[in-house]
């Protein structure tokens, strides 16, 4: 399934949208403490990645994926 709507999200049973700016003007306060799923969507066609990720590893394994798959 495709998640290019937000809508569509919905349907599917996701909930608790926030934009960028409500994020940053709360300090990232808004979002839960739950574990889950958490997407970003934009519009914009022009997203970039980093080459390798920055959260560090997790149980020494480099989460980094390639960009391909990040598309």
């Amino acid at each position: 399934m495709l998640f290019e709507q937000e809508q569509i999200m919905k349907e599917a049973g996701f909930s608790g949208f926030k934009k960028i700016n409500e994020l940053r003007e709360s300090n990232c306060e808004s979002v839960s403490n739950e574990i889950g799923v958490y997407f970003v969507l934009t519009d914009n066609d022009n997203v970039q990645f980093r080459p390798r990720s920055v959260g560090g590893h997790f149980k020494g394994k480099n989460p980094t994926v390639s960009q391909e798959e990040l598309k």
